[in-house]
């Protein structure tokens, strides 16, 4: 094998920058997969770039935009195979990689989608280009995570948040379980998803409002405007529930079983004709991807949270724990009453001290 078909250590070093500068676009590019590139002279670093927003453009283009000079002998190292596919909001990467006078390619990951993968490999070295795949593992796994669900699933990137006291619940008088910096940070994450789900359960005991909004600071929530979603299969939720009111374009999404016309501003979904003799929520999960809705938050009490890890809907849950127990509660599990068809057996991902509370981010298998 001859050194320019050989991964060395100057690309692995390249590789791992690149999988940083990928990480970078997460919450920002989907239904993209984050992506990053670095343009290398012998371990010189010359130009890096990344996916940065959806519809903008791809790491590879920002990286070449970055030469100051011809890249004679240079390397551009990618952390997912270059596309190669037309008809998108940005045009394909493999001829300008080509044009660019690029002769050699690392490749992190190849293309996850069937439809793609190994094409723009095909493509680059039809062209003379040397491609070069990276060893096994040299991406992390959780970088593609979201993309992968996208596919194989066909519904959006999930989280479940939930919020409890040292008991596990909380059945306090006191409007809030978590304290203020618990509530900013939820609402920082609302900014970065495409939807937040609840059901009616939520919207009659609590009436949110399902906005991103980081109360008592002057941050941004984020660059997204969430879709509110309310499941409510027997129509129990008024229109003039807040979930409802003032709903920014595209109107909120009520998903039923039951008759009857939506409020204004707000859509009916009918589960009916969705859901026809199978699961409500596989069918709710596919329906948002179908409408280009990618990572969703829900947000919903003990019933929907329990039936979301039934139906293996889940795939990062944020639990915040109070440090309070409500007067005369029994310890119990954060779900409430609702139960769970088997343990749930998550695996912690981090833990961490926001304000009075303990932030748990779990990955739910």
């Amino acid at each position: 094998m001859s050194a320019v078909d050989r991964f060395d250590e100057h690309d692995g070093r390249a590789l791992r920058r690149a999988v940083e500068l990928a990480a970078r676009g997460r919450t920002e590019v989907e239904p993209n997969p984050p992506v990053g590139a670095v343009v290398h002279r012998g371990g010189e670093l010359l130009a890096e770039g990344f996916h940065r927003m959806y519809g903008e453009a791809h790491a590879e283009i920002e990286a070449l935009r970055g030469l100051a000079a011809a890249p004679a002998g240079a390397t551009l190292v990618v952390s997912l195979e270059p596309c190669s596919s037309t008809g998108k909001k940005t045009p394909p990467c493999v001829p300008a990689i080509v044009q660019a006078g690029i002769r050699r390619v690392v490749v992190g990951e190849v293309d996850a989608d069937p439809r793609h993968a190994g094409r723009g490999l095909r493509e680059l070295e039809a062209a003379g280009v040397a491609v070069v795949r990276a060893l096994e593992g040299s991406v992390p796994a959780d970088l593609l995570a979201e993309f992968r669900v996208h596919l194989a699933r066909r519904r959006p990137w999930t989280v479940l948040k939930w919020a409890c006291g040292l008991d596990g619940g909380w059945t306090s008088a006191e409007r809030w379980v978590s304290g203020e910096a618990a509530r900013a940070e939820v609402h920082r994450l609302r900014g970065h998803v495409d939807a937040i789900v609840v059901g009616s359960g939520t919207v009659l005991g609590d009436d949110p409002q399902l906005t991103a909004r980081p109360p008592g600071s002057p941050a941004s929530p984020g660059p997204r405007t969430p879709v509110r979603v309310v499941v409510d299969r027997r129509a129990r939720v008024p229109a003039s529930a807040r979930a409802f009111q003032g709903a920014p374009t595209p109107p909120a999404l009520w998903f039923t079983r039951a008759a009857g016309d939506a409020p204004p501003g707000v859509e009916r979904v009918a589960l009916e004709r969705l859901a026809a003799g199978g699961d409500d929520l596989e069918a709710i999960g596919v329906e948002l991807r179908r409408r280009g809705l990618a990572r969703i938050l829900v947000e919903g009490g003990p019933t929907l949270a329990a039936a979301f890890l039934r139906a293996r809907a889940v795939d990062h849950a944020w639990v915040f724990v109070a440090a309070k127990a409500s007067a005369g509660a029994a310890v119990r599990l954060a779900t409430g009453d609702a139960r769970l068809d088997s343990d749930f057996r998550p695996r912690v991902l981090d833990v961490q001290r926001c304000g009075d509370d303990a932030w748990f981010k779990l990955a739910v298998p």
